[in-house]
Formats: structure tokens, C-alpha cells, sequence
């Protein structure tokens, strides 16, 4: 869900101004009530100055030490702020646990050399234009 988020941007509509300061100049910018900010999560979710070597699937990265090792919103696989996010991510974790469990319990999944790699396309959601390959063998 880091590297392939279900929801690849969200947007927000500011309701007071937001004040930004550049570290480096000290100027001052500030971004009117109303203007619509988008957050791009896949590169929140890949950046170099949040996650030592972003590309790799890690699942250290989720150990509760590390966890409060990094900034509260790096993260952010279903939304963030205000709204507190999804309102369905309860839901979809428990779902996805429970059908990643039977499917671990019964098959031995892989992606051999002959699997094209998914180009991913960014819709409402997240998808592959070119599918996903995965083969199973049962254990």
C-alpha cells in the first residue's frame, strides 16, 4: 500500500489561508481560503528524505519503532487530515487481511521471468493498464 496506493492523490479545499516559509530565503507565501491543494501520495510515499531506498519493499518500515521514527502524515494509504480518513479503511484492511490469509494458507504465489511488469494507471484508483501476472500453485 506504500508502493501501490489504492488512491493515488487526494484533494483538499483550504478553509483559512495557509502560510508557507521557504527555509532557505525566509520568504513568506501564503495560499488563499479555497485554493484546492492536491497531495500526490504515490510521491509522498517515494521520497528519498522520508524512506531509505523508497523503491524497495521493506516491511520493517512498519515496525512500531520505526513507525515513530518518521513524520506523522508520510504515510498516508487512506487519506489524511480533517476528514480522518477513509471512511471505508476499516473495512478494506480487514477484508484484505482476511482474503491475503486464505490465499497464503492454500497457494504459493510467484511471478516468473515471462510476467510483463504492470503499467500502472492512475484513475480514481490506482490500476494496471497492462493487468497484473501472478501465477499460483497450490501447496
Amino acid at each position: 500500500m506504500r508502493l501501490k496506493p489504492p488512491v493515488h492523490a487526494i484533494g483538499r479545499d483550504l478553509e483559512e489561508p495557509l502560510k508557507i516559509k521557504e527555509k532557505v530565503s525566509g520568504h513568506e507565501s501564503i495560499i488563499p481560503t479555497g485554493t484546492n491543494l492536491v497531495t500526490n501520495i504515490i510521491a509522498l510515499h517515494n521520497h528519498v528524505k522520508l524512506w531509505q531506498n523508497p523503491k524497495v519493499f521493506d516491511p520493517e518500515r512498519f515496525t512500531k519503532e520505526n513507525i515513530a521514527k518518521r513524520p506523522a502524515f508520510a504515510y498516508v494509504p487512506f487519506s489524511a487530515g480533517s476528514r480522518d480518513g477513509c471512511i471505508g479503511q476499516n473495512f478494506a484492511m480487514n477484508e484484505m487481511k482476511i482474503c491475503l490469509a486464505q490465499v497464503i494458507r492454500n497457494l504459493r504465489l510467484y511471478i516468473d521471468g515471462d510476467s510483463p511488469v504492470p503499467k500502472m494507471h492512475p484513475m480514481l484508483v490506482l490500476q494496471s493498464k497492462s493487468g497484473i501476472f501472478i501465477k499460483f500453485e497450490k501447496i
